[in-house]
């Protein structure tokens, strides 16, 4: 990982536009629908959307902030269990009155 967070913008706005180019080759007309079912090509679609903005009118793709981002609980925290969601941790004084 870069070190400062300049570094770290471009890095993501880098990595951000390589995922554009494989997702609109997947979804592109041409391209074999089966693709699109692919686990790994749904998750990638629906953590991209989580993580940028779609690219703007010059094509550039922008990462979104740490407060642009979804809800925690519907944030997707791993690519290997798209399922997983973050949540705090349940009091022991909320488990004395189950």
């Amino acid at each position: 990982m870069p070190v400062g967070k300049a570094a770290r913008a471009a890095l993501a706005e880098e990595v951000g536009a390589d995922g554009v180019l494989l997702l609109r080759a997947v979804y592109a007309p041409d391209a074999p629908v089966w693709l699109r079912a692919v686990p790994a090509v749904q998750a990638l679609r629906a953590i991209w959307v989580q993580h940028y903005y779609a690219p703007d009118t010059d094509g550039r793709v922008r990462w979104r902030t740490e407060g642009d981002w979804p809800p925690s609980a519907t944030l997707i925290q791993s690519p290997y269990d798209t399922e997983a969601r973050y949540r705090p941790p349940v009091s022991s004084l909320a488990l004395a009155h189950i």
